[in-house]
């Protein structure tokens, strides 16, 4: 991949277009970069693809990109949520940080019984998304949604879509057995419970819903960040076995 620099920016990405950068994006380019007058870096928005574009004026106050070409479509980034349960912020920041990295399209803040947090900076959580984004070379941002309870997420829950429960008890199958199996129902989200494990009254809601398939990592007791981050690299690795053998 190029080590061209990478922004997202909000604006609307067309040919010849102008984009003024803010404060923020303009110490990046200029005094962390050190990118000057016509140097080339590359622009997202999430929704238009990713385009060159090019620095055509710096001042005191401003910085202009001009868009030149673009680049490439995001419809083949995968289309897997996280659903997980609040945490504290270090390892909040580190999953959002990582499930952006490993592709995720949507997170699904959670509140269980043994969540321990319950506050949500969405702003940060968006900044930590973006930031990611563009060092990872994708060319979307995820969707947060707004945090809701585990009965809640369930009750909305979309029928034909198939949700995947990291099951700590280790009575769910392994995860990847779970993902290659022959039947109707596909995984489009993993959920993670809160450090404490769901509560048993929990875990019995959760399996007497037929879009739920638990599963398990294996035999080791293991962070929620961590199991988190596991279950998508493997997620991936089965999705990128697909892909080649189609």
């Amino acid at each position: 991949m190029s080590n061209r620099v990478r922004l997202f920016v909000e604006t609307s990405l067309r040919k010849d277009g102008i984009i003024p950068l803010n404060d923020k994006q303009k110490h990046y380019i200029t005094k962390v970069m050190r990118l000057g007058l016509g140097n080339k870096l590359v622009v997202f928005n999430g929704k238009d693809g990713e385009w060159h574009a090019e620095i055509t004026h710096i001042s005191k106050r401003l910085c202009n990109i001009k868009i030149i070409r673009f680049v490439r479509k995001s419809e083949n980034e995968s289309d897997i949520s996280l659903v997980f349960s609040l945490l504290k912020r270090g390892a909040t920041d580190l999953l959002v940080e990582k499930a952006t990295e490993l592709g995720v399209s949507r997170l699904c803040p959670m509140i269980s019984k043994r969540t321990n947090t319950f506050k949500v900076n969405a702003n940060r959580l968006k900044a930590i998304c973006i930031e990611a984004s563009e060092q990872c070379g994708r060319v979307t941002v995820p969707i947060i949604e707004q945090p809701k309870t585990l009965g809640n997420i369930l009750a909305e829950w979309p029928r034909q879509k198939g949700l995947l429960f990291l099951d700590e008890s280790g009575s769910g199958k392994p995860i990847l057995e779970v993902l290659r199996e022959k039947t109707n129902w596909q995984a489009h989200a993993i959920l993670v419970g809160p450090e404490g494990g769901f509560t048993p009254a929990e875990r019995d809601k959760m399996l007497q819903n037929s879009f739920i398939r638990p599963a398990t990592l294996g035999e080791r007791l293991v962070r929620a960040e961590t199991a988190a981050i596991s279950a998508l690299s493997i997620y991936n690795a089965n999705m990128a076995i697909d892909h080649y053998k189609n």
